[in-house]
Protein backbone atom coordinates (compact mmCIF):
# COMPACT_ATOMS: atom_id res chain seq x y z
CA UNK A 1 0.00 0.00 0.00
CA UNK A 2 1.69 2.98 -1.14
CA UNK A 3 1.70 6.04 1.71
CA UNK A 4 -1.10 8.00 -0.58
CA UNK A 5 -3.43 5.16 -0.83
CA UNK A 6 -2.89 5.07 3.32
CA UNK A 7 -3.55 8.30 3.55
CA UNK A 8 -6.85 7.98 1.79
CA UNK A 9 -7.88 5.21 4.27
CA UNK A 10 -6.89 6.88 7.33
CA UNK A 11 -8.68 10.02 6.16
CA UNK A 12 -11.86 8.94 3.92
CA UNK A 13 -13.62 11.59 2.08
CA UNK A 14 -16.29 13.56 4.18
CA UNK A 15 -19.56 14.61 2.86
CA UNK A 16 -22.45 16.61 4.87
CA UNK A 17 -25.76 16.23 4.18
CA UNK A 18 -28.25 19.19 5.52
CA UNK A 19 -31.93 18.71 6.51
CA UNK A 20 -33.59 22.06 7.08
CA UNK A 21 -36.78 22.43 9.02
CA UNK A 22 -38.14 26.22 7.93
CA UNK A 23 -39.39 27.34 11.47
CA UNK A 24 -38.82 24.14 13.40
CA UNK A 25 -39.07 24.38 16.85
CA UNK A 26 -38.42 22.02 19.70
CA UNK A 27 -41.65 22.69 21.47
CA UNK A 28 -43.52 20.57 18.63
CA UNK A 29 -40.48 18.06 18.46
CA UNK A 30 -39.67 17.39 21.86
CA UNK A 31 -43.63 16.09 22.62
CA UNK A 32 -43.72 14.18 19.41
CA UNK A 33 -40.62 11.94 20.47
CA UNK A 34 -41.69 11.43 23.88
CA UNK A 35 -44.79 10.11 22.48
CA UNK A 36 -42.62 7.41 20.18
CA UNK A 37 -43.71 9.95 17.15
CA UNK A 38 -40.53 11.06 14.82
CA UNK A 39 -38.29 7.94 14.86
CA UNK A 40 -35.66 9.76 12.77
CA UNK A 41 -34.94 12.76 14.79
CA UNK A 42 -35.10 10.71 18.11
CA UNK A 43 -32.56 8.79 16.61
CA UNK A 44 -30.06 11.52 15.38
CA UNK A 45 -31.18 13.17 19.13
CA UNK A 46 -30.10 10.38 20.85
CA UNK A 47 -27.05 9.80 18.89
CA UNK A 48 -25.76 12.95 18.45
CA UNK A 49 -25.39 16.14 19.54
CA UNK A 50 -28.47 18.53 20.01
CA UNK A 51 -29.44 21.93 21.39
CA UNK A 52 -31.26 25.61 20.30
CA UNK A 53 -29.83 27.46 17.64
CA UNK A 54 -30.20 31.01 17.91
CA UNK A 55 -31.30 32.78 14.81
CA UNK A 56 -30.83 36.20 13.09
CA UNK A 57 -31.62 39.72 14.70
CA UNK A 58 -34.75 39.09 13.33
CA UNK A 59 -35.99 36.20 12.94
CA UNK A 60 -36.17 36.60 9.35
CA UNK A 61 -36.26 33.82 6.88
CA UNK A 62 -33.94 35.80 4.19
CA UNK A 63 -31.65 37.29 6.52
CA UNK A 64 -31.63 33.25 8.76
CA UNK A 65 -31.06 31.41 5.80
CA UNK A 66 -28.38 33.80 4.46
CA UNK A 67 -26.49 33.96 7.34
CA UNK A 68 -26.11 30.42 7.69
CA UNK A 69 -25.05 29.84 4.14
CA UNK A 70 -22.68 32.29 4.49
CA UNK A 71 -21.33 32.25 8.37
CA UNK A 72 -21.72 36.06 8.22
CA UNK A 73 -23.88 38.48 10.57
CA UNK A 74 -26.37 40.43 8.16
CA UNK A 75 -24.08 43.45 8.55
CA UNK A 76 -21.73 42.04 5.85
CA UNK A 77 -24.77 41.00 4.01
CA UNK A 78 -26.89 43.51 4.48
CA UNK A 79 -30.56 41.75 4.48
CA UNK A 80 -32.83 42.50 7.22
CA UNK A 81 -36.05 41.64 6.47
CA UNK A 82 -38.02 40.30 3.37
CA UNK A 83 -37.75 43.55 2.20
CA UNK A 84 -35.07 46.73 2.13
CA UNK A 85 -36.09 50.24 2.55
CA UNK A 86 -35.24 53.06 -0.24
CA UNK A 87 -33.57 56.12 1.50
CA UNK A 88 -34.51 57.74 -1.20
CA UNK A 89 -38.85 57.24 -1.26
CA UNK A 90 -38.99 55.40 2.16
CA UNK A 91 -40.83 52.82 -0.22
CA UNK A 92 -39.67 48.53 0.43
CA UNK A 93 -38.89 46.43 -2.04
CA UNK A 94 -37.62 42.83 -2.41
CA UNK A 95 -34.29 41.88 -3.05
CA UNK A 96 -32.88 38.79 -4.69
CA UNK A 97 -29.82 36.83 -3.78
CA UNK A 98 -26.45 37.47 -5.82
CA UNK A 99 -26.99 41.33 -4.22
CA UNK A 100 -24.94 40.62 -0.65
CA UNK A 101 -21.04 40.13 -2.18
CA UNK A 102 -20.42 36.93 -0.43
CA UNK A 103 -19.76 33.40 -0.88
CA UNK A 104 -22.12 30.71 0.12
CA UNK A 105 -20.71 27.01 1.68
CA UNK A 106 -21.91 26.31 -1.50
CA UNK A 107 -19.75 27.92 -3.58
CA UNK A 108 -16.67 27.74 -1.95
CA UNK A 109 -17.06 23.93 -1.87
CA UNK A 110 -17.76 24.25 -5.70
CA UNK A 111 -14.57 26.71 -6.18
CA UNK A 112 -12.40 24.26 -4.16
CA UNK A 113 -12.82 20.82 -7.02
CA UNK A 114 -15.92 19.50 -4.98
CA UNK A 115 -20.03 19.59 -6.02
CA UNK A 116 -22.83 20.51 -4.20
CA UNK A 117 -26.43 19.75 -4.59
CA UNK A 118 -29.07 22.93 -2.67
CA UNK A 119 -32.70 22.24 -3.18
CA UNK A 120 -35.60 25.23 -2.18
CA UNK A 121 -33.34 27.35 0.09
CA UNK A 122 -35.47 30.32 0.44
CA UNK A 123 -34.22 33.29 -1.60
CA UNK A 124 -31.84 31.81 -3.55
CA UNK A 125 -32.84 33.18 -6.67
CA UNK A 126 -31.28 33.37 -9.36
CA UNK A 127 -29.31 30.45 -8.47
CA UNK A 128 -25.42 30.62 -8.54
CA UNK A 129 -23.66 28.20 -11.08
CA UNK A 130 -21.76 25.93 -8.96
CA UNK A 131 -20.26 22.39 -10.00
CA UNK A 132 -23.79 20.49 -8.91
CA UNK A 133 -27.62 21.49 -9.00
CA UNK A 134 -29.55 23.77 -7.59
CA UNK A 135 -33.20 24.58 -7.38
CA UNK A 136 -34.30 28.02 -6.02
CA UNK A 137 -36.19 28.21 -2.92
CA UNK A 138 -39.24 31.05 -1.87
CA UNK A 139 -38.65 34.22 -3.29
CA UNK A 140 -38.58 32.89 -6.69
CA UNK A 141 -40.69 34.41 -8.90
CA UNK A 142 -43.67 32.72 -9.87
CA UNK A 143 -43.87 32.99 -13.51
CA UNK A 144 -43.99 30.54 -16.74
CA UNK A 145 -40.28 30.44 -18.17
CA UNK A 146 -38.33 31.70 -14.99
CA UNK A 147 -35.34 29.90 -14.87
CA UNK A 148 -34.94 28.58 -11.36
CA UNK A 149 -32.33 25.74 -11.53
CA UNK A 150 -28.40 25.16 -12.31
CA UNK A 151 -27.91 24.28 -15.02
CA UNK A 152 -30.89 25.79 -16.80
CA UNK A 153 -31.61 22.15 -18.32
CA UNK A 154 -32.09 20.46 -14.98
CA UNK A 155 -35.60 21.52 -15.09
CA UNK A 156 -36.44 19.16 -18.00
CA UNK A 157 -34.27 16.70 -16.77
CA UNK A 158 -35.85 16.46 -13.76
CA UNK A 159 -39.30 16.36 -15.47
CA UNK A 160 -38.32 13.96 -17.33
CA UNK A 161 -37.36 11.48 -14.36
CA UNK A 162 -40.07 12.24 -11.93
CA UNK A 163 -42.90 13.52 -13.70
CA UNK A 164 -42.66 17.44 -13.01
CA UNK A 165 -39.66 19.76 -11.49
CA UNK A 166 -41.83 22.70 -10.07
CA UNK A 167 -40.42 25.07 -6.71
CA UNK A 168 -40.57 23.33 -3.38
CA UNK A 169 -43.65 25.35 -2.34
CA UNK A 170 -46.78 25.33 -3.86
CA UNK A 171 -47.42 28.60 -6.41
CA UNK A 172 -49.74 30.89 -4.73
CA UNK A 173 -50.32 29.24 -1.59
CA UNK A 174 -51.97 31.15 1.46
CA UNK A 175 -52.11 30.17 4.85
CA UNK A 176 -54.95 28.40 5.56
CA UNK A 177 -56.63 24.77 6.89
CA UNK A 178 -59.02 24.00 3.51
CA UNK A 179 -58.32 20.99 2.01
CA UNK A 180 -56.75 21.98 -0.97
CA UNK A 181 -53.74 23.75 0.66
CA UNK A 182 -52.82 20.24 2.16
CA UNK A 183 -53.50 18.99 -1.28
CA UNK A 184 -50.83 21.21 -2.75
CA UNK A 185 -48.22 20.68 0.05
CA UNK A 186 -48.78 16.91 -0.58
CA UNK A 187 -48.09 17.11 -4.38
CA UNK A 188 -44.67 19.16 -3.49
CA UNK A 189 -43.78 16.48 -1.13
CA UNK A 190 -44.47 14.08 -3.17
CA UNK A 191 -42.40 15.91 -6.35
CA UNK A 192 -39.41 16.38 -3.78
CA UNK A 193 -39.30 12.73 -3.11
CA UNK A 194 -38.15 11.96 -6.61
CA UNK A 195 -36.29 15.01 -7.28
CA UNK A 196 -34.03 14.66 -3.72
CA UNK A 197 -33.44 10.55 -4.36
CA UNK A 198 -32.62 11.61 -7.69
CA UNK A 199 -29.75 14.33 -7.13
CA UNK A 200 -28.66 12.35 -4.61
CA UNK A 201 -27.98 9.35 -6.51
CA UNK A 202 -26.94 11.57 -9.79
CA UNK A 203 -24.63 14.02 -8.09
CA UNK A 204 -21.31 12.77 -6.79
CA UNK A 205 -22.04 15.41 -3.91
CA UNK A 206 -19.59 16.95 -1.35
CA UNK A 207 -22.38 19.33 0.48
CA UNK A 208 -26.30 18.40 -0.14
CA UNK A 209 -28.88 20.21 1.10
CA UNK A 210 -32.68 20.57 1.18
CA UNK A 211 -35.42 22.86 3.35
CA UNK A 212 -38.64 21.43 3.74
CA UNK A 213 -40.97 24.37 3.69
CA UNK A 214 -44.47 22.91 4.99
CA UNK A 215 -43.22 23.34 8.58
CA UNK A 216 -43.06 27.32 8.55
CA UNK A 217 -46.06 27.35 6.31
CA UNK A 218 -48.27 25.02 8.06
CA UNK A 219 -47.36 26.83 11.34
CA UNK A 220 -48.23 29.62 10.65
CA UNK A 221 -51.55 28.85 9.41
CA UNK A 222 -52.35 26.18 11.92
CA UNK A 223 -50.82 27.92 14.89
CA UNK A 224 -53.50 29.38 16.76
CA UNK A 225 -55.32 26.41 17.10
CA UNK A 226 -52.13 24.64 19.07
CA UNK A 227 -52.29 27.52 21.45
CA UNK A 228 -54.74 27.45 24.48
CA UNK A 229 -54.80 30.99 24.93
CA UNK A 230 -55.75 31.77 21.45
CA UNK A 231 -59.74 31.36 21.16
CA UNK A 232 -59.24 29.31 18.24
CA UNK A 233 -57.90 26.53 19.76
CA UNK A 234 -61.40 25.84 21.51
CA UNK A 235 -63.14 25.80 17.99
CA UNK A 236 -64.81 22.67 16.53
CA UNK A 237 -62.35 21.27 13.89
CA UNK A 238 -58.80 22.71 16.70
CA UNK A 239 -57.92 19.34 17.43
CA UNK A 240 -57.82 18.01 13.60
CA UNK A 241 -55.99 20.90 12.86
CA UNK A 242 -53.40 20.39 15.21
CA UNK A 243 -53.16 16.58 14.37
CA UNK A 244 -52.39 18.12 10.22
CA UNK A 245 -49.25 19.44 11.57
CA UNK A 246 -47.95 16.62 13.78
CA UNK A 247 -48.86 14.86 10.62
CA UNK A 248 -46.46 16.99 8.55
CA UNK A 249 -43.80 16.63 10.64
CA UNK A 250 -44.10 13.24 10.94
CA UNK A 251 -44.04 13.12 6.84
CA UNK A 252 -41.05 14.84 6.89
CA UNK A 253 -38.99 13.11 9.23
CA UNK A 254 -40.25 9.71 6.78
CA UNK A 255 -38.91 11.80 4.00
CA UNK A 256 -35.74 12.80 5.80
CA UNK A 257 -34.88 9.12 7.00
CA UNK A 258 -35.05 7.87 3.29
CA UNK A 259 -32.22 10.79 2.47
CA UNK A 260 -29.84 9.72 5.20
CA UNK A 261 -30.32 5.78 4.25
CA UNK A 262 -28.87 6.71 0.69
CA UNK A 263 -25.95 8.52 2.53
CA UNK A 264 -22.73 6.39 3.28
CA UNK A 265 -21.17 6.22 6.44
CA UNK A 266 -18.40 9.07 6.03
CA UNK A 267 -21.05 11.61 6.16
CA UNK A 268 -22.70 14.14 8.74
CA UNK A 269 -26.10 14.20 9.12
CA UNK A 270 -26.90 18.07 10.05
CA UNK A 271 -30.78 19.26 10.76
CA UNK A 272 -31.62 22.83 11.62
CA UNK A 273 -34.00 25.96 10.89
CA UNK A 274 -33.58 29.04 10.59
CA UNK A 275 -36.15 30.05 13.21
CA UNK A 276 -38.35 28.64 15.80
CA UNK A 277 -41.66 29.03 16.02
CA UNK A 278 -43.87 30.11 18.83
CA UNK A 279 -47.10 32.41 19.84
CA UNK A 280 -46.31 36.12 20.19
CA UNK A 281 -48.41 39.14 20.63
CA UNK A 282 -48.76 40.26 17.26
CA UNK A 283 -46.71 43.13 15.72
CA UNK A 284 -49.17 45.05 14.33
CA UNK A 285 -49.12 46.88 18.04
CA UNK A 286 -45.58 48.87 16.68
CA UNK A 287 -47.81 50.78 14.42
CA UNK A 288 -49.94 52.10 17.38
CA UNK A 289 -47.17 52.46 19.66
CA UNK A 290 -45.18 54.21 17.65
CA UNK A 291 -47.96 56.67 17.07
CA UNK A 292 -49.29 56.61 20.74
CA UNK A 293 -45.62 58.42 21.42
CA UNK A 294 -45.92 61.03 18.84
CA UNK A 295 -43.36 59.26 16.76
CA UNK A 296 -45.61 58.44 13.61
CA UNK A 297 -47.76 61.04 11.85
CA UNK A 298 -49.91 60.92 9.50
CA UNK A 299 -50.39 63.84 6.47
CA UNK A 300 -54.13 63.00 4.75
CA UNK A 301 -56.86 62.13 7.52
CA UNK A 302 -57.29 64.31 10.91
CA UNK A 303 -58.99 61.04 11.77
CA UNK A 304 -55.86 58.76 11.19
CA UNK A 305 -55.08 58.69 15.18
CA UNK A 306 -58.95 58.00 16.06
CA UNK A 307 -59.37 55.31 13.37
CA UNK A 308 -56.54 53.55 14.41
CA UNK A 309 -56.86 53.13 17.93
CA UNK A 310 -60.81 52.23 17.57
CA UNK A 311 -59.63 49.71 14.35
CA UNK A 312 -56.51 48.16 15.93
CA UNK A 313 -57.99 47.14 18.87
CA UNK A 314 -61.53 45.92 18.27
CA UNK A 315 -59.28 44.09 14.98
CA UNK A 316 -57.23 42.23 17.97
CA UNK A 317 -59.36 41.99 20.74
CA UNK A 318 -62.80 40.53 19.13
CA UNK A 319 -62.01 36.75 18.66
CA UNK A 320 -64.81 36.94 15.90
CA UNK A 321 -63.20 39.00 13.98
CA UNK A 322 -60.00 37.36 13.89
CA UNK A 323 -61.74 34.40 12.88
CA UNK A 324 -63.49 36.09 10.00
CA UNK A 325 -60.65 36.94 8.73
CA UNK A 326 -58.75 33.81 8.66
CA UNK A 327 -61.35 32.38 7.17
CA UNK A 328 -61.28 34.66 4.18
CA UNK A 329 -60.13 34.14 0.71
CA UNK A 330 -57.30 35.42 -0.46
CA UNK A 331 -59.07 38.78 -2.56
CA UNK A 332 -61.38 39.00 0.46
CA UNK A 333 -58.72 38.73 2.85
CA UNK A 334 -56.83 41.86 1.03
CA UNK A 335 -59.77 43.87 0.57
CA UNK A 336 -60.26 43.91 4.14
CA UNK A 337 -56.13 44.85 4.48
CA UNK A 338 -56.76 47.63 1.98
CA UNK A 339 -59.62 49.44 4.10
CA UNK A 340 -57.84 48.82 7.29
CA UNK A 341 -54.63 50.72 5.37
CA UNK A 342 -57.25 53.67 5.26
CA UNK A 343 -57.84 53.37 8.44
CA UNK A 344 -54.25 54.01 8.62
CA UNK A 345 -53.44 50.56 10.63
CA UNK A 346 -50.84 49.66 8.17
CA UNK A 347 -48.59 53.26 7.28
CA UNK A 348 -47.31 53.06 3.99
CA UNK A 349 -45.04 56.20 2.44
CA UNK A 350 -47.88 58.12 0.90
CA UNK A 351 -49.89 58.73 3.95
CA UNK A 352 -47.11 59.36 6.18
CA UNK A 353 -45.90 62.87 7.33
CA UNK A 354 -42.31 62.52 7.22
CA UNK A 355 -41.64 65.76 7.66
CA UNK A 356 -43.08 64.99 11.49
CA UNK A 357 -42.23 61.63 11.76
CA UNK A 358 -39.56 60.11 13.60
CA UNK A 359 -39.53 56.56 13.60
CA UNK A 360 -41.42 54.60 11.61
CA UNK A 361 -41.87 50.63 11.05
CA UNK A 362 -40.93 47.85 8.81
CA UNK A 363 -42.55 45.91 6.73
CA UNK A 364 -43.35 43.24 9.60
CA UNK A 365 -43.43 44.91 12.62
CA UNK A 366 -39.71 43.20 13.82
CA UNK A 367 -37.94 46.68 12.79
CA UNK A 368 -38.12 50.57 13.19
CA UNK A 369 -36.38 53.10 11.61
CA UNK A 370 -35.25 56.23 12.57
CA UNK A 371 -35.69 58.63 10.52
CA UNK A 372 -32.13 59.89 10.62
CA UNK A 373 -31.31 63.75 9.23
CA UNK A 374 -28.40 63.12 6.28
CA UNK A 375 -29.91 59.17 5.63
CA UNK A 376 -33.46 60.09 4.37
CA UNK A 377 -34.62 63.11 2.28
CA UNK A 378 -36.99 64.75 4.88
CA UNK A 379 -34.69 63.32 7.62
CA UNK A 380 -35.62 65.10 11.19
CA UNK A 381 -33.49 63.21 13.69
CA UNK A 382 -30.11 64.60 13.82
CA UNK A 383 -27.16 61.64 13.91
CA UNK A 384 -25.61 61.29 17.34
CA UNK A 385 -26.83 61.83 20.72
CA UNK A 386 -30.70 63.13 19.79
CA UNK A 387 -30.34 59.77 17.80
CA UNK A 388 -28.72 57.88 20.28
CA UNK A 389 -31.42 59.09 22.82
CA UNK A 390 -34.52 58.46 20.01
CA UNK A 391 -33.71 54.98 21.05
CA UNK A 392 -33.37 54.49 24.18
CA UNK A 393 -36.76 56.29 24.28
CA UNK A 394 -38.79 54.26 21.72
CA UNK A 395 -37.03 51.02 23.59
CA UNK A 396 -38.26 52.17 26.82
CA UNK A 397 -41.99 52.57 25.46
CA UNK A 398 -41.60 49.30 23.84
CA UNK A 399 -40.35 47.07 26.94
CA UNK A 400 -43.29 49.12 28.79
CA UNK A 401 -45.96 48.64 26.11
CA UNK A 402 -48.52 45.64 27.49
CA UNK A 403 -50.99 43.40 25.61
CA UNK A 404 -54.81 45.46 26.72
CA UNK A 405 -56.51 42.04 27.03
CA UNK A 406 -54.64 40.07 29.12
CA UNK A 407 -51.76 42.84 30.55
CA UNK A 408 -48.53 40.21 29.56
CA UNK A 409 -45.81 42.25 28.16
CA UNK A 410 -45.13 42.00 24.21
CA UNK A 411 -42.07 42.70 23.90
CA UNK A 412 -38.93 40.68 25.31
CA UNK A 413 -35.84 42.88 24.19
CA UNK A 414 -35.07 45.97 22.16
CA UNK A 415 -31.45 45.50 20.26
CA UNK A 416 -29.69 48.33 18.89
CA UNK A 417 -28.50 48.21 15.92
CA UNK A 418 -25.02 49.45 16.33
CA UNK A 419 -24.72 46.63 19.15
CA UNK A 420 -25.66 43.58 16.94
CA UNK A 421 -24.36 44.62 13.34
CA UNK A 422 -20.83 45.20 12.15
CA UNK A 423 -19.57 45.19 9.23
CA UNK A 424 -19.67 47.29 5.93
CA UNK A 425 -23.47 46.96 5.02
CA UNK A 426 -24.11 47.98 8.54
CA UNK A 427 -25.04 51.19 7.71
CA UNK A 428 -28.41 49.93 5.72
CA UNK A 429 -29.56 48.05 8.97
CA UNK A 430 -32.68 49.09 10.69
CA UNK A 431 -32.20 51.16 13.58
CA UNK A 432 -34.01 48.99 16.55
CA UNK A 433 -34.67 45.48 16.06
CA UNK A 434 -37.80 44.17 18.33
CA UNK A 435 -37.46 40.81 20.09
CA UNK A 436 -41.12 39.65 20.80
CA UNK A 437 -41.82 37.49 23.92
CA UNK A 438 -42.98 33.76 23.25
CA UNK A 439 -45.71 32.60 25.33
CA UNK A 440 -46.33 29.79 24.21
CA UNK A 441 -46.55 26.86 26.73
CA UNK A 442 -47.29 23.30 25.18
CA UNK A 443 -48.86 21.49 28.95
CA UNK A 444 -50.15 24.84 30.23
CA UNK A 445 -53.73 24.68 31.77
CA UNK A 446 -56.74 26.03 29.96
CA UNK A 447 -56.94 29.98 29.52
CA UNK A 448 -60.42 29.92 29.21
CA UNK A 449 -62.05 33.38 30.37
CA UNK A 450 -58.29 34.85 29.66
CA UNK A 451 -57.63 34.23 26.19
CA UNK A 452 -55.64 36.55 24.08
CA UNK A 453 -57.11 36.94 21.04
CA UNK A 454 -53.84 39.14 19.41
CA UNK A 455 -51.71 36.27 19.49
CA UNK A 456 -50.27 34.72 16.44
CA UNK A 457 -48.32 31.60 15.42
CA UNK A 458 -44.65 33.46 14.59
CA UNK A 459 -41.17 33.58 14.27
CA UNK A 460 -39.05 33.10 17.19
CA UNK A 461 -35.66 33.07 18.10
CA UNK A 462 -35.35 29.77 19.43
CA UNK A 463 -34.82 27.64 16.32
CA UNK A 464 -33.17 23.55 16.53
CA UNK A 465 -29.81 21.72 15.50
CA UNK A 466 -29.30 18.03 15.53
CA UNK A 467 -25.48 16.73 14.26
CA UNK A 468 -24.75 12.98 13.60
CA UNK A 469 -21.96 11.23 12.05
CA UNK A 470 -18.85 9.25 12.11
CA UNK A 471 -17.17 12.57 13.64
CA UNK A 472 -19.94 13.91 15.77
CA UNK A 473 -19.54 13.65 19.64
CA UNK A 474 -22.80 12.87 21.45
CA UNK A 475 -23.99 15.70 23.30
CA UNK A 476 -26.26 18.54 24.84
CA UNK A 477 -25.38 21.58 23.51
CA UNK A 478 -26.05 25.05 25.07
CA UNK A 479 -27.81 27.78 22.53
CA UNK A 480 -25.75 28.27 19.35
CA UNK A 481 -25.58 30.44 17.12
CA UNK A 482 -26.98 30.02 13.59
CA UNK A 483 -23.64 31.67 12.08
CA UNK A 484 -21.42 29.17 13.69
CA UNK A 485 -23.07 26.02 11.39
CA UNK A 486 -20.88 27.33 8.12
CA UNK A 487 -17.68 27.54 9.87
CA UNK A 488 -18.57 23.53 11.68
CA UNK A 489 -19.52 22.31 8.15
CA UNK A 490 -16.53 23.34 6.31
CA UNK A 491 -14.19 22.11 9.06
CA UNK A 492 -16.21 18.75 8.93
CA UNK A 493 -15.60 18.78 5.56
CA UNK A 494 -11.76 19.13 5.86
CA UNK A 495 -11.87 22.26 3.74
CA UNK A 496 -10.03 25.93 5.28
CA UNK A 497 -12.60 28.30 7.06
CA UNK A 498 -12.90 31.78 5.35
CA UNK A 499 -11.29 33.96 8.02
CA UNK A 500 -13.85 36.71 7.32
CA UNK A 501 -16.58 34.33 8.82
CA UNK A 502 -18.05 35.28 11.82
CA UNK A 503 -19.07 31.82 13.16
CA UNK A 504 -16.88 29.65 15.34
CA UNK A 505 -16.17 25.92 14.61
CA UNK A 506 -18.53 24.11 17.62
CA UNK A 507 -15.49 22.40 18.23
CA UNK A 508 -17.29 20.83 21.08
CA UNK A 509 -19.78 18.63 18.66
CA UNK A 510 -16.55 16.82 16.90
CA UNK A 511 -14.90 14.00 17.56
CA UNK A 512 -11.38 14.49 19.74
CA UNK A 513 -10.01 11.97 17.41
CA UNK A 514 -11.06 14.06 13.91
CA UNK A 515 -9.74 17.26 15.48
CA UNK A 516 -6.69 16.48 16.84
CA UNK A 517 -6.04 14.72 13.13
CA UNK A 518 -7.45 18.18 11.67
CA UNK A 519 -6.74 21.13 13.18
CA UNK A 520 -9.17 24.34 12.32
CA UNK A 521 -7.23 26.09 9.23
CA UNK A 522 -8.40 29.17 7.96
CA UNK A 523 -8.24 30.39 4.12
CA UNK A 524 -9.11 33.58 2.38
CA UNK A 525 -12.00 36.46 2.96
CA UNK A 526 -15.29 34.54 1.28
CA UNK A 527 -16.05 37.64 -0.83
CA UNK A 528 -17.38 37.30 -3.61
CA UNK A 529 -16.70 39.53 -6.73
CA UNK A 530 -19.73 38.24 -8.81
CA UNK A 531 -22.67 40.85 -7.36
CA UNK A 532 -25.69 41.00 -9.09
CA UNK A 533 -26.50 44.72 -9.03
CA UNK A 534 -29.64 44.30 -11.56
CA UNK A 535 -32.29 42.67 -8.57
CA UNK A 536 -35.81 42.04 -9.69
CA UNK A 537 -37.21 43.41 -12.33
CA UNK A 538 -40.56 45.73 -11.86
CA UNK A 539 -42.57 42.49 -13.11
CA UNK A 540 -40.37 40.10 -10.98
CA UNK A 541 -40.21 42.39 -7.89
CA UNK A 542 -44.18 42.31 -8.10
CA UNK A 543 -44.60 38.68 -7.88
CA UNK A 544 -42.26 38.47 -5.18
CA UNK A 545 -44.96 40.94 -3.18
CA UNK A 546 -48.00 38.83 -3.75
CA UNK A 547 -45.74 35.56 -2.37
CA UNK A 548 -44.89 37.82 0.36
CA UNK A 549 -48.42 39.02 1.15
CA UNK A 550 -49.97 35.90 0.74
CA UNK A 551 -47.97 34.12 2.94
CA UNK A 552 -48.70 37.61 5.37
CA UNK A 553 -44.89 38.65 6.04
CA UNK A 554 -46.07 42.35 4.16
CA UNK A 555 -49.74 44.29 3.59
Amino acid sequence: MTENTQQAANHPRRRVLVLGLDGGTFDIINPMIAAGKLPTLARLMKQGAHGVLRSTYPPITPSAWLSFAIGKNPGKHGIYDFQKVNPETYEFYPIPAGMHGQKTIWKLVSEQGGQAVVLDVPFTYPPEEINGAIITGYGTPEVAGVSFTHPPELKDELTAACGRCNLGYPAGVKYSVQPEFFKLWDDVLDSRACISAYLMDKVDWDFYMIVYGITDNLSHAIWPYLEPQHPAYYEEHSADYRQKLFEYYERVDSEMAKLIARCDKNTTIMVMSDHGFGSTPTPKYLTKILMDAGLLKYKSNPLSDWLMKIAINAYYRLPFLSKLTRNMGGERRMTLKKALTAASIYPTPDTIDWTKTKAFPGGYGLQIYINTAGKYPQGIVAPGSEYEALQDEISAALLAFKEPATGQPIIKAVHKAQNIYQGDKAGSAPDLIIEYNNVYRPNQPEYRGKLNNSLEGNHVMEGIFIAHGPDIAPTQLPTKNIIDLAPTIMHLLNRPVPEDMDGQVLTEIIAPEFMAAHPVEYGPPAVSDDVNQAGYSADEAELVRQQLRALGYIE
